[in-house]
C-alpha cells in the first residue's frame, strides 16, 4: 500500500481485542480517535501496522504475533528512534502502552509532547520469589518517584488506568493526573439471562495474582455450586477449566454467572468491569472503592475462613437477579467527567 501522509503517529505494545491491556488501550485510541475527527492516524504494534482514516482501518502490513516479555518492555525502547523521527516530522505522537509506572526510562526517553496512555501498576506484590520481591518491594517504590516527577514537570499531564498508585505519588503532583480510566469502560446494561452458572475466577498464573485465600474457597465449593475456571488451569476436581477465551465468550460466561471472584492486587481489573457490566456480584479482598460502586454489589472477604464460606453459600443460594438496579454513585460521573474533559484537551 502506498505510504499516506497522516497527523498523528501512534505506537502501541498491545491492542489485540482478547488482552486486557489491548482493550484498554483501544479504549483510549478510540477516545482520541474520535476527539480528532478528520485526522489520519498512523498505527504501529508488534503485530501490525495500519492507517485510521474515517474510524476505517486500512492495514499495511502485518506481522507474527509474538508476545513475551520482550515485546511488551524492551521492544519499546528500540521503538523510541522511530518516535522522534516522526516527532522531528511534525507528527502528533501517542504512546498507548505499555506504559508501567517503574518503568522510567520511558519517560525519560518519550518527547515532551507524547499523549501518553494509561499508566499502569500495582504497589502489592503477592509473590514468593526473592527477586521478584526485592525488586518490587525495595527498587519499585524508588522507580514510581522518579517517573512520577518526570511524568510532572516533562508532560504536565498523565492519566492512570486505576488509583492502586496513589498513594507512593507525592499530593502537589496530584492536581494534574487522573485516575480510574478503567471504570470508563463500564456501562450499564439490561440483563435477561439465566444465571446457571454459581461462580467464575479467572485464573492467572502471576506473581501479583495468586491467592491461596480464593483457592481455598473454591475447593470448599466445588461439590456444591457449579464453578468455572478462566484461564491457567485449575488442578481441582469438580471445576470446569475453560482455559483461556476470547472476550466475547468470557462475556456470555458472565452474562450466565451469579458471582465473579477477583484477583486480590487490584479492584480494578477488566474482569470486574466485564462482570458489573454483565450483572455479576463480586467477591473481593478489602479493595472495592465504595466511593464509585455501590457496595452492596460486593462481598468483601474476612479474614476467618468459616465466615467467608458462610456469607458467600448465603449469597448464592439466596441470590437473585435484580434488573436496572443503580450500582454507580455520584464519585463514579464525577471521575467520568475527569476522564472526558482529559480527553477532550487532547488535540
Amino acid at each position: 500500500m502506498k505510504k499516506m501522509n497522516y497527523d498523528y503517529f501512534v505506537w502501541a505494545n498491545d491492542l489485540r481485542i482478547n488482552s486486557g491491556e489491548g482493550i484498554l488501550g483501544n479504549h483510549f485510541l478510540n477516545k482520541i480517535i474520535k476527539q480528532n475527527k478528520g485526522k489520519v492516524f498512523y498505527v504501529k504494534t508488534p503485530f501490525e501496522e495500519y492507517y485510521i482514516i474515517n474510524n476505517k482501518k486500512k492495514i499495511v502490513l502485518k506481522k507474527k504475533n509474538i508476545h513475551n516479555f520482550t515485546f511488551k518492555y524492551i521492544l519499546n525502547i528500540f521503538n523510541i528512534y522511530g518516535i522522534w523521527l516522526n516527532y522531528f516530522n511534525n507528527k502528533k505522537i501517542v504512546f498507548v502502552n505499555f506504559l508501567p509506572l517503574w518503568n522510567f526510562f520511558l519517560f525519560i526517553l518519550l518527547p515532551s509532547k507524547t499523549i501518553l496512555g494509561p499508566i499502569t501498576g500495582s504497589i502489592k506484590n503477592n509473590s514468593k520469589n526473592f527477586f521478584q520481591k526485592f525488586f518490587r518491594n525495595l527498587l519499585f517504590p524508588l522507580f514510581f518517584k522518579i517517573s512520577s516527577f518526570i511524568i510532572y514537570h516533562k508532560f504536565k499531564k498523565a492519566i492512570f488506568s486505576t488509583d492502586l498508585l496513589k498513594s507512593v505519588i507525592n499530593k502537589k503532583y496530584l492536581n494534574k493526573f487522573v485516575f480510574n480510566f478503567v471504570i470508563d469502560i463500564y456501562q450499564k446494561k439490561l440483563f435477561n439471562k439465566k444465571r446457571i452458572i454459581d461462580l467464575v475466577y479467572y485464573n492467572r498464573d502471576h506473581p501479583n495474582k495468586s491467592d491461596n485465600s480464593q483457592i481455598e474457597l473454591i475447593k470448599e465449593f466445588k461439590n456444591k455450586f457449579v464453578i468455572y475456571i478462566v484461564g491457567n488451569r485449575l488442578n481441582i476436581n469438580g471445576v470446569k477449566n475453560i482455559g483461556f477465551v476470547k472476550r466475547k465468550k468470557l462475556i456470555s460466561l458472565l452474562s450466565k454467572s451469579k458471582i465473579a471472584l477477583n484477583s486480590s492486587e487490584n479492584f480494578y481489573t477488566l474482569f470486574v468491569m466485564d462482570a458489573l457490566n454483565h450483572g455479576c456480584n463480586i467477591i473481593n479482598n478489602n479493595l472495592v472503592p465504595t466511593n464509585i460502586f455501590d457496595k452492596k454489589k460486593f462481598i468483601i472477604l474476612k479474614e476467618d475462613f468459616k465466615k467467608n464460606v458462610f456469607l458467600i453459600n448465603q449469597v448464592l443460594t439466596d441470590f437473585k437477579e435484580k434488573k436496572y438496579k443503580k450500582i454507580t454513585t455520584k464519585n463514579y460521573f464525577i471521575v467520568k467527567n475527569k476522564i472526558s474533559n482529559y480527553i477532550d484537551k487532547i488535540k
